[in-house]
């Protein structure tokens, strides 16, 4: 038989050339293929793991029901009072008819707008344990009259957009695509609307304290942002600060604890008016070891004040007056004699200094600043009278940018301290604590004294 040319071709010996070709792409083959492999390996099982997660979690049926649905909800946990809550259009404790805490009623509602489906079913072998889910679980029985439409035990939440539950119907557990915890995992007493008065402070117009009957004292204002004024005792000069703590913590008051009604009595009541013509009225009761008192309104539960809340709703007609002793601006000031043997003389030009007794002394913005603070945020310790006050032995100078005085008198001795009074407000007389008696009489030492 003829040959051609091809089959020369294919028994003529490999080049050189041709052999390190055919064995770098044998090499290339083999280097790539098994990373190529798995590549495929593993789109294949992603696709594979997927699928399956998705056909699991389109074959769960079980899931939690709207709240449309629902009538009532009980919670129920170890060591703690079940908690049953009436669902209509304003959330009560069934319990005491109380309101629900408007926080918590609008994030169930928004939490079981919809039913609550779940995307993983647990074996039914596997221990609950492992889920967070024992008989001290939190317990939640939602039910529609007296029939219930779902009953489950909570457990771990997972990545606090998922949570662990288990059926108390089947015994099983899924894994339930919202964060049940957050919401229902809170004491007995939090579920309750824990406020007295849904106002604020800006609502406030007058506040009376009422004790056996008689009015200890009576505070009014005549719009938000006003000063207050006293209408009863007659002539103090009322504390801002001290009237507005008062009528903040009132229109705002918040329970810690529930109260023992049985035990209650009322020792005092504050009545506040609003400027709508609303009346808000608060009985207080005893108070408490842990710091707390009991507070109650008309037909209300009893329940527990903080101890922080407490100071402020407790004090007397002695306690709003203004204990502030000046009422001035610290950049308004341009001059100070200071009482005290010395008489120091301060003045402000661009800087602070002492101008008598000589030598003059320029003193650092930042000493003479803290100074005149100091002196301006005086506060008298009590109060006395005009004949306690005796004759005015010192007296410290106060001048305004404008040229306004405002002389501190500093009369008899009052145990370490002193009576004193504003020579403009003679009849208002208060005791200036030791210290600010020292402050008042600061020698040039003091300054001198003074680090860089």
């Amino acid at each position: 038989m003829a040959r051609s040319i091809w089959d020369d071709h294919r028994t003529m010996p490999a080049s050189p050339g041709d052999r390190f070709r055919d064995s770098t792409e044998a090499g290339f083959r083999m280097k790539y293929r098994l990373p190529i492999l798995a590549a495929v390996c593993l789109i294949l099982g992603f696709f594979a793991i997927g699928d399956d997660a998705f056909d699991r979690a389109t074959q769960i049926s079980f899931t939690l029901p709207s709240i449309v649905d629902v009538k009532t909800i009980e919670v129920r946990r170890t060591g703690q009072s079940d908690v049953v809550l009436h669902v209509s259009k304003d959330w009560t404790m069934a319990s005491d008819q109380a309101a629900v805490d408007p926080n918590i009623q609008s994030g169930l509602s928004a939490l079981f707008s919809t039913p609550i489906a779940m995307d993983y079913a647990v074996p039914a072998s596997a221990d609950p344990g492992q889920y967070g889910i024992s008989e001290h679980s939190i317990e939640l029985v939602m039910k529609s009259g007296q029939t219930v439409i779902s009953n489950f035990r909570i457990g771990k939440v997972v990545d606090s957009r998922r949570t662990f539950i288990q059926d108390q119907e089947t015994g099983r557990i899924y894994r339930a695509k919202a964060d049940l915890r957050s919401l229902i995992d809170r004491p007995a007493f939090d579920w309750r609307d824990r406020s007295f008065f849904k106002r604020s402070f800006s609502d406030i117009h007058s506040i009376r304290r009422v004790e056996g009957g008689t009015s200890q004292w009576h505070i009014s204002r005549t719009e938000n942002g006003a000063p207050w004024t006293a209408i009863l005792p007659v002539g103090i000069t009322v504390g801002q600060r001290e009237a507005d703590a008062i009528a903040n913590t009132l229109a705002t008051a918040e329970a810690v604890a529930l109260g023992t009604a049985e035990s209650f009595e009322t020792r005092f009541s504050l009545h506040a008016t609003t400027f709508d013509q609303s009346d808000l009225l608060l009985h207080f009761g005893s108070e408490n070891e842990d710091g707390t008192i009991d507070a109650r309104v008309d037909a209300g539960p009893v329940m527990r004040l903080p101890k922080h809340q407490k100071i402020f709703l407790l004090a007397q007609a002695q306690d709003l007056r203004n204990r502030r002793i000046f009422d001035l601006d610290p950049t308004s000031i341009v001059g100070l004699s200071l009482a005290g043997p010395e008489k120091l003389i301060l003045k402000r030009d661009v800087d602070w200094a002492i101008l008598s007794p000589p030598p003059r002394l320029p003193l650092k913005r930042r000493q003479a600043d803290a100074f005149i603070e100091a002196i301006l945020s005086l506060k008298a310790s009590g109060f006395g009278t005009t004949a306690q006050f005796g004759d005015v032995e010192d007296t410290l100078v106060i001048r305004q940018v404008d040229d306004t005085i405002t002389k501190l008198e500093i009369g008899a001795p009052f145990g370490k301290g002193r009576f004193a009074r504003l020579q403009s407000t003679p009849d208002r007389v208060f005791i200036l604590p030791p210290s600010a008696v020292q402050l008042c009489r600061t020698p040039r030492a003091i300054f001198e004294a003074q680090p860089d």
